[in-house]
C-alpha cells in the first residue's frame, strides 16, 4: 500500500455502545463525479438528500457512526470543485447534532436509538387527522 493512499475506514471499526450527543454532527455528503453523463460536460457535483451522523476523530476527519466511513469536510476547492476527492464523498452542510435534537443535549445516546433518530432526521412525520 502506498503511503499516499487515502484512508476511508479504520481497520476493525465497531460502532460504540453509546455516543455523547454534544460531540456529534449532522451533514450531507457530496462528491465530484469525474465521469460524465450523456448530456453533461466535465465533472459534476452531486449531493445526498439524506443526512448522516458523524463524530470528529482525533486526526480531524469525520467518521460516519454506523459504517465507520472517514471523510473530510469540503475545504480545498478550486472554482467549486474539490480535486482531491474525485468520486469520493466529503461532508457538506455540517451542523451540530443537538441543533436537530436539542432534547439530547448533555446526554449519552445508546447505539440502538440511532435507528429511530436517523428516521426522524431524514423523514417528516406524518400528521394524524
Amino acid at each position: 500500500m502506498s503511503k499516499n493512499k487515502l484512508i476511508f475506514q479504520e481497520r476493525n471499526y465497531k460502532m460504540k455502545k453509546e455516543y455523547d450527543a454534544d460531540k456529534l454532527f449532522v451533514a450531507n455528503l457530496e462528491r465530484v463525479n469525474s465521469y460524465t453523463f450523456e448530456d453533461e460536460v466535465g465533472p459534476t457535483i452531486s449531493s445526498t438528500e439524506q443526512k448522516y451522523i458523524f463524530e470528529l476523530t482525533k486526526n480531524g476527519k469525520y467518521r460516519e457512526i454506523f459504517t465507520g466511513f472517514l471523510a473530510d469536510s469540503i475545504d480545498n476547492t478550486n472554482n467549486g470543485i474539490n480535486f482531491k476527492y474525485f468520486d469520493l464523498p466529503y461532508l457538506k452542510n455540517i451542523e451540530s447534532f443537538t441543533k436537530y435534537f436539542p432534547e439530547f443535549t448533555d446526554k449519552e445516546i445508546p447505539k440502538l436509538a440511532f435507528i429511530w433518530i436517523m428516521n426522524d432526521l431524514n423523514h417528516t412525520k406524518q400528521k394524524t387527522k
